[in-house]
């Protein structure tokens, strides 16, 4: 049966090398659940180095679920999917012939020809390899032959050795072919790449930062996340300081509706008699980040990251004043060790 659509997972990486998993619902969070021993990989606990998931819809030859996919620090990255509850089951999947890699991404993309009535599902995977290269592959079914992970930066422009990677899924109608997705890259200059596109076709990777941009950034990038939310693209960074930021553009309109915001300092109105009132912000700070995610459910618009003491924290963009809260402390219930890697979906 598919998932409630208000229901988050997330997925982490801990210091000891071994994945997590949890559900966020609007009444509360799931006990998590060790991955790797979960999908019969219990011999590869403590071997992680990152994590990237997604949730595929119904619909097209991947069957619909969790898909999570792990980085070894000594073996090519592998791919599970996780059944839709009740079943809850976790299993591994065929993956692209990825090197070994110290950061992954994933996502989907799902066209539909409603004049055919046929839907046809992309799992869009991509790695950056240990010496900062960008590689992605892209799947119509598992297993499929004719996958071989494909150079972007040779494509889109080289620049320079790169430390992250984060895709966005896509949906179109009408469409019965391949769907462009967007991938955003960050340098180990500290700038941040945005392109777009499937298999060998990759837009010009260009500098987020630019006039038609999100404005000046606030510091070198360590981290980013992007996900979609109605028709608007949310883009989270962590800077070099550890401070954690928020930008979002209106895709049907080409428009940034959100410049970079701090997403420790809160806003809220207050009224009163004459004199008092007005609006304030207030600042919730949680720590230094160094990795962030974002997610998107009927709940609202989710951000999820770690900081430097190894606390997870979550927070979601509803209301007038968003704040970060512990995820094992206050969600969870449960202190499974120091988190250093996080994704939702």
């Amino acid at each position: 049966m598919p998932e409630n659509p208000s229901l988050l997972h997330v997925v982490g990486r801990t210091a000891d090398g071994r994945i997590w998993h949890t559900m966020r619902s609007p009444t509360g969070w799931t006990p998590f659940t060790n991955v790797l021993q979960a999908a019969g990989l219990a011999g590869l606990s403590g071997q992680a180095v990152d994590v990237s998931c997604v949730r595929m819809p119904p619909g097209g030859a991947f069957a619909d679920g969790l898909y999570v996919l792990v980085a070894f620090g000594d073996g090519p990255p592998r791919l599970l999917r996780r059944a839709p509850d009740p079943v809850g089951t976790f299993q591994q999947m065929p993956v692209p012939p990825f090197p070994v890699a110290r950061r992954v991404a994933v996502t989907f993309a799902r066209s539909v020809a409603s004049g055919a009535g046929m839907t046809r599902s992309f799992l869009h995977t991509a790695v950056v390899t240990d010496d900062g290269h960008l590689l992605v592959a892209m799947q119509d079914a598992p297993g499929s032959a004719a996958v071989v992970p494909f150079d972007v930066e040779g494509a889109a422009g080289d620049r320079g050795e790169l430390r992250a990677a984060a895709l966005r899924p896509a949906e179109a109608l009408d469409v019965a072919g391949p769907l462009d997705v967007e991938l955003v890259a960050v340098g180990a200059d500290g700038r941040i790449f945005h392109t777009s596109g499937h298999e060998s076709t990759w837009s010009f990777l260009a500098d987020l930062d630019t006039t038609a941009g999100p404005g000046a950034r606030p510091g070198d990038v360590l981290d980013a996340g992007i996900a979609l939310s109605a028709l608007v693209a949310n883009y989270v960074i962590v800077v070099g300081d550890g401070q954690a930021w928020l930008a979002r553009l209106a895709l049907d309109t080409g428009t940034w509706t959100l410049r970079w915001r701090d997403l420790e300092v809160s806003s809220a109105t207050f009224t009163g008699g004459p004199g008092v009132g007005g609006t304030f912000d207030a600042v919730f700070d949680v720590g230094t980040f160094n990795r962030i995610t974002t997610g998107s459910t009927t709940e609202g618009l989710h951000v999820l990251g770690t900081t430097t003491d190894g606390r997870l924290w979550h927070q979601l963009r509803v209301g007038t004043q968003p704040i970060f809260r512990d995820v094992e402390r206050i969600g969870v219930g449960q202190v499974v060790g120091p988190f250093t890697a996080v994704a939702c979906g």
